[in-house]
């Protein structure tokens, strides 16, 4: 069985409306209040209800284009989270958002843990260049994602860069008893304990190799841009894997 999620590398663009921050929030409401003749007390009221954004507790660098980053607060607490879920980041722009799916996330301690790939200078990651300790983010999530298959016996990851976050979330989540095998194709050495296939060296001949080792009856996750998944589907089907 296959099941494919495709992580877009290049920021999404959302309705503005959707978007508010919490400080513009409260700057309605208390416009809002104030134009209706509401009591300042009801106006504190409302705002007390809206939880802080989280906050940048820690950072670590990790390998040459990694950063692992640990982020905390009210909007994170009780959350509901199922492993495979993402989160949605607000690059600055209130229209350019950043699909991430945590490593980690904490709801009880109300804390995430994301690892970002670092490379170039594309929106996503300059925006993660300007992460400090103690900065606010804005966050939608968590949502979504890609699932893990709590009957199968044999588990097969397959990603990219991107997918260090996601791969070790899925990882730790399997059933006890379960088979997980993992492999990244990046050209970066990535802080993971799947295994490291050097992309672009031979045209795709390890990828295979590492898929035709696998058995037949595994539930595969493919993750990572939309090109990569359709040849590592077709690579899959062509040795007998069923379609889900």
């Amino acid at each position: 069985m296959i099941i494919a999620l495709i992580i877009d590398p290049l920021p999404t663009t959302v309705p503005v409306a959707a978007s508010l921050t919490t400080r513009t929030i409260l700057t309605l409401i208390r416009k809002v209040s104030y134009e209706a003749g509401m009591p300042r007390l009801l106006t504190e009221l409302f705002s007390t209800r809206i939880p802080k954004p989280p906050r940048v507790a820690g950072m670590k660098e990790e390998g040459t284009r990694f950063l692992r980053v640990r982020f905390e607060g009210e909007a994170l607490a009780g959350a509901r989270f199922a492993p495979g879920m993402d989160v949605e980041l607000r690059l600055g722009d209130d229209r350019v958002f950043r699909h991430q799916t945590p490593a980690l996330f904490d709801a009880a301690a109300g804390a995430m843990e994301l690892v970002f790939f670092v490379c170039g200078e594309g929106p996503g990651s300059a925006w993660v260049r300007t992460l400090h300790e103690g900065c606010e983010v804005s966050v939608i999530g968590p949502r979504g994602g890609l699932p893990v298959d709590p009957y199968a016996r044999y588990h097969v990851f397959l990603g990219d860069e991107s997918c260090v976050g996601l791969e070790e979330c899925l990882a730790r989540s399997v059933r006890d008893g379960a088979c997980w095998t993992s492999a990244l194709e990046t050209r970066h050495a990535p802080p993971s304990c799947a295994r490291w296939i050097r992309a672009g060296e031979d045209g795709g001949d390890s990828v295979h190799r590492f898929l035709a080792r696998q058995p037949r009856t595994s539930t595969f996750y493919l993750a990572g841009e939309a090109r990569s998944i359709q040849a590592w589907r077709r690579r899959l089907l062509a040795l007998g894997v069923a379609r889900r």
